[in-house]
């Protein structure tokens, strides 16, 4: 499949539903009034912050990846739409997908904290155990917004093969992208999903850069001189860089190679015997 040159994927900004969810782990669940359950969480908006950090992400955007890109997606919700024309990115034409829509969370998709404990405990504590292949009351499945993102990128990424192309989305949907263009495994997400590290979330506004061209990494120590970069481009995205551009103490901001791992005999056995044999 032939891929841009450079992909650059963001989550959108601070939404109502994530404010919302934020202040119920507090204790305060407040917010989850009828009219806001009647709702379904595609049409939440922006918050106030969550404007100021896409327009901070815009800012880092345009400083640090460039003022225009060939193609312009986002995902048709709500706060997605918002986040993407508060980047302020000149000349944009954005095109809304509906395959880049965050993942479908059914039952649970307006759910306070309190409830999660007390109503369905039972099947939080089955996401745990299931990670990527975890499926319960109408909820779609990683596997299945991988497929999705999947078809989105067989579809389209032709279309802009070799130019530089700019994707505002979601967590899970990001998530999704990075299975599919670095390997991860299942067992690879069920750890970051789980993960405590702010540096491995998918924070609003998070910026995941992706390149098939070797980056300029700095300065040669010796000389002063920036570092040359090669122009020849790989078949697969090679480089990838992580940046919370509203608080970069929040992600590695560096390059990193992507190295997708090949498992000997012994690593895969290793791994299968993670979990006991119950029956010899």
């Amino acid at each position: 499949m032939s891929l841009p040159r450079n992909l650059t994927l963001l989550r959108h900004g601070e939404s109502e539903g994530n404010w919302a969810k934020k202040m119920s782990e507090k204790g305060d669940h407040s917010l989850f009034t009828p009219e806001f359950r009647a709702r379904h969480s595609s049409t939440f908006h922006l918050t106030n912050k969550g404007i100021e950090q896409a327009k901070i992400a815009g800012d880092w955007i345009r400083k640090n990846i460039g003022p225009e890109f060939d193609g312009y997606y986002t995902s048709d919700c709500t706060r997605a739409l918002e986040t993407a024309a508060w980047l302020r990115i000149p000349f944009a034409q954005w095109d809304p997908r509906h395959e880049l829509v965050e993942r479908e969370w059914g039952d649970l998709d307006i759910v306070s904290d309190e409830e999660k404990g007390a109503k369905y405990r039972e099947v939080m504590e089955a996401r745990q155990k299931d990670g990527f292949f975890w499926r319960a009351l109408n909820i779609e499945p990683m596997s299945n917004v991988c497929l999705r993102v999947n078809h989105a990128l067989q579809k389209r990424a032709p279309k802009f093969s070799g130019k530089n192309v700019i994707v505002v989305c979601h967590g899970e949907i990001m998530w999704a992208f990075r299975m599919l263009l670095e390997g991860l495994t299942s067992w690879e997400y069920a750890r970051l999903d789980s993960s405590t590290d702010k540096k491995e979330r998918m924070l609003n506004c998070q910026i995941l850069q992706y390149t098939r061209e070797e980056p300029a990494l700095g300065e040669n120590p010796a000389t002063g001189i920036p570092a040359k970069k090669s122009k020849k481009l790989s078949t697969d995205f090679t480089w990838m860089r992580s940046v919370c551009a509203t608080d970069p103490t929040l992600s590695s901001n560096i390059w990193t190679k992507i190295e997708r791992k090949k498992y000997s005999n012994a690593e895969l056995l290793k791994i299968a015997e993670s979990t006991p044999r119950m029956i010899n």
